[in-house]
């Protein structure tokens, strides 16, 4: 009985919980940007590889080339949702190396934009910040 009961509990302490997030069904964001817009709504743009999907004829497919892709929302959070929405898979960004900032949106409070970045433990917290005149999301134009 008392092999049965050390048994168990060994079991016990050894079971644990798996959490995985597979790179086939995620897009990583490399950079972003955040813009102000005339409306005075935020429109954050990122760079992304393999996040843009295609249609050509009845089937979607996937890119692998670098993506920039934008959407505008009421606060920063609104615009990732809506960025989220564009793309196959969910945005992550732990990948992100460099925010970018316009000068509209630098003037203001800085915090409560990047508020939404902080929060999330899935986000890196060592991306390099910028502040860019003019719009931010020019800078990733070719």
């Amino acid at each position: 009985m008392r092999k049965v009961l050390i048994c168990f509990s060994v079991l016990l302490l050894l079971t644990g919980c798996w959490d995985q997030r597979l790179v086939k069904d995620i897009n990583l964001i490399y950079s972003q940007a955040l813009d102000q817009t005339d409306d005075g709504l935020i429109e954050t743009t990122i760079v992304t590889i393999g996040g843009a999907q295609m249609q050509s004829g009845s089937q979607s497919e996937t890119s692998t080339e670098p993506a920039v892709i934008s959407a505008t929302g009421y606060t920063p959070r609104d615009s990732r949702m809506n960025l989220d929405r564009k793309v196959s898979g969910q945005l992550f960004t732990s990948k992100n190396r460099v925010t970018l900032l316009s000068e509209a949106i630098a003037q203001e409070n800085i915090y409560s934009v990047l508020d939404v970045h902080y929060r999330s433990p899935l986000s890196t917290t060592n991306a390099h910040i910028a502040v860019v005149e003019g719009e931010a999301k020019k800078s990733f134009k070719r």
